[in-house]
């Protein structure tokens, strides 16, 4: 199972340990450079066949992945600690005027 991590950070074991349980034999490549836009991600997790996606990134980026077709993973933390790993189907923003 090919995942793209995408993220400034690198993951916690746990995580790597989460994934394995959840996937069985994984690789995990880290997408950690800056990005311009959710289309470049997407290109790459196409072109190198990547089947899961691990995605930290501002809200209106993941929406856009999900629009695309990718349900990106999303790490749960609570206090900095990993608590378990949800899918993101869908997002929705709605924004107010100040």
């Amino acid at each position: 199972m090919k995942i793209l991590w995408v993220s400034r950070h690198r993951p916690l074991e746990v995580q790597i340990h989460k994934l394995k349980e959840m996937f069985g034999d994984i690789q995990l490549v880290r997408y950690g450079k800056p990005f311009h836009s959710a289309e470049e991600i997407h290109k790459h997790f196409t072109e190198y066949k990547y089947q899961e996606m691990v995605m930290v990134a501002p809200l209106s980026v993941i929406r856009r992945m999900c629009e695309l077709g990718v349900k990106p993973l999303w790490a749960e933390m609570r206090h900095g600690k990993f608590i378990r790993f949800k899918r993101i189907n869908k997002i929705r923003i709605n924004y107010t005027k100040l």
